[in-house]
Formats: structure tokens, sequence, C-alpha cells
């Protein structure tokens, strides 16, 4: 028997996440509460906030995400959130973040609704409880978004005789792709059972709907810009220009009109030498900037373009461009590298 747990993954992140300590914290003071009322207080609420098909209530669509019947049930969903959840809440806000997480789990459980009228009705009046379904779409949503990250997960070997544990690293693809066959599987082999413990089809619907968002909300498109970035400043560091060049050109064309994109094909194009491509490229990128509102970042830009190339001629830009650039640099006490964006400005 193997044991495979996932624990975390490479990608690297940029605010704690708050919002899934949030829940982790909930659920476990929500079965903490349970504990205390006992086997029979736990039962009535279970009774009463579970999900059941045959007498759905608002409140149950909402309230059985956070209920476990046991610790193994806890421990096991909890585990899941830590391992993907704090990926997400980095790349999407923690409001974002458990906005998909709540949607998520809906879609889940409608998913099992529907199942269970389909296939089991002799299971309508069951309580359906567990975070499951919502951890389920994050899985969904993670394996678009964050697809050429890798996951690092806890293994555990049973062979008769023979143990092993430890830890070690799989592509988060292929771990997930696994874990969907799995349920999928599971949610296909119960339509022909009468009843099942387990709401696999919660687990099904709840991932097509994290992977559904995902497409919709062009995440792919996300995620490739973000390995091409990756890769290309990887070989700029390596010193190969031209591979580094091609790129960033495939990040053009995976986030087209990034100001970022064009910045690295213009840096690309100056350590090889070539000044007629690169300063056109530093020009697009300060448009993108200044069209965001990122005056600053324009500025920035401009500087290393006024710094690479001193004789080279202002960025051609609307007067409005201009004056936010000479603004800046004259806030920064940069008065002498404007000097061609005050010929531009004057006509000259």
């Amino acid at each position: 028997m193997l044991l495979v747990f996932p624990v975390g993954s490479d990608h690297e992140r940029d605010r704690a996440p708050v919002a899934t300590l949030a829940l982790v914290g909930a659920n476990a003071a929500v079965y903490a509460l349970l504990a205390i009322l006992g086997e029979p207080g736990a039962k009535a609420v279970y009774e009463r906030l579970g999900y059941a098909p045959a007498s759905p209530g608002p409140l149950a669509l909402l309230a059985h995400l956070f209920l476990h019947g046991s610790l193994l049930h806890l421990a096991g969903n909890m585990v899941f959130l830590w391992a993907f959840g704090p990926d997400l809440e980095d790349d999407l806000g923690p409001k974002r973040f458990l906005g998909l997480y709540l949607l998520c789990g809906l879609a889940a459980i409608l998913g099992h609704d529907l199942f269970v009228r389909l296939f089991q009705p002799a299971m309508l009046g069951e309580r359906t409880i567990g975070a499951s379904g919502a951890i389920s779409g994050l899985l969904g949503f993670h394996v678009i978004r964050f697809f050429r990250f890798r996951l690092r997960v806890y293994y555990l070997l049973f062979l008769v005789v023979y143990v092993r544990q430890g830890l070690g690293w799989v592509p988060s693809v292929l771990f997930v792709g696994l874990w969907f066959a799995a349920q999928l599987a599971a949610s296909l082999t119960s339509t022909r059972a009468i009843a099942s413990e387990v709401a696999y089809w919660a687990h099904a619907a709840g991932f097509l709907a994290g992977l559904g968002i995902a497409l919709g909300t062009r995440q792919l498109r996300r995620g490739s810009a973000e390995l091409w970035l990756s890769r290309g400043r990887e070989r700029f560091r390596s010193g190969k220009w031209w591979q580094a060049l091609e790129a960033y050109q495939h990040l053009e064309k995976a986030d087209p009109g990034s100001a970022l994109a064009a910045a690295e094909q213009a840096r690309c194009w100056e350590v090889l030498r070539k000044p007629d491509q690169a300063q056109p490229l530093f020009a697009e990128a300060i448009r993108r900037l200044l069209a965001r509102q990122d005056v600053a970042g324009a500025c920035d830009l401009y500087l290393e373009v006024a710094t690479a190339f001193p004789d080279a001629r202002a960025p051609a830009l609307d007067e409005a461009g201009l004056r936010a650039l000479v603004a800046e640099c004259e806030r920064r006490g940069k008065q002498a590298k404007a000097a061609p964006l005050y010929e531009a400005l004057m006509g000259g």
C-alpha cells in the first residue's frame, strides 16, 4: 500500500496565507466544539446543518463545509487545504481566494445533489458534510494556474514487512491528474451502488468547477507567461542571450501588451549590441507602463535607457506622457537625464 500526501509546492509566495489559516482554524474550532458537545450534540448539529438533497436549506449549503465526522476526516481535508490554499491565496488575494473556495464548495454539493437524485435516491435523506468538495475545486484551479510547479509530498509505503517513508517532489500536473482519475473512477463505480459513504461526485464536481473557473479567467495564459518569464530570466543570467530573447518573445505571445515582455526583449537586444532593436522596445515598454498609470515604473525604465544609450532621443510619447516622465524625473532630482524629454516637449 502506498499513501501519498501533498505538503506544499515550490512556488515562492509573497504574502502570509491568512485566509487559508483562518479556514483551517475555523474547521478545527468547529470540530473541537462538536467534540465538547459529545456524540448526541454533534449528531444533532449534523442533522441540522449537514446537507441532504431531500431537504436542502440555504444554511446547510455553507455550514456543511465546516463539519467533519472524524479527526481523520478533518486532518485529511486540512492537509490538502494547506498544500494548495497558500499558493492560490498569494496569487488571488484573500477575498478572491475565499470566493473561489466557497463557489467551488457550492458547485460540489450541487453536483452531489444531482448525482444522488439520479443514481442513489435511497440516499436523498442522508446528510453530507466536509470541506473536500471546496478543496477539490482548489486543486482544479491550482493545476491550471500553477501547472509548471512541483508538489512536495510525504509518502508512506507498506509492502508486507517492508516499510518506507520520506519526502519527495512530483510534478503538480501528475499528482493532481492521478488524484482526479482516482476520484472519477470512484465516482463512476458509485453509480452502480445503492449507497456510498464518500461523496465522490462532490469531489469531481468541485474539481471541474475549479478547473472551469481557471480556464474561464485565463489562468492558463497567466501560468504560461510566468513560465516563459522564468525561463527567460534563467537563460539571461546564464548568458544565453538569444535563447532568453526567444523566451521573452513567447512571453509577449502569452501576455500581449505586457510592458515586462517588451522591456526584457529590449534588454536582450541591448546586451547583443543591437541598439536599433533595443530602443524601440524600451520606448514601447515605457508607453505600456504609462498607459497603466505606472509613472514610477516608466521613469525607472526611462532612466535605465538614458544610462544605456546616452545619445538616444526621447521615446515617442504624447505630451501627457512626456510631462509625466519629466515631473517624475524632477521629483527624483534627475533633471540632467531628462534633457531629451525637455527637448521633445519644446518640439526640438
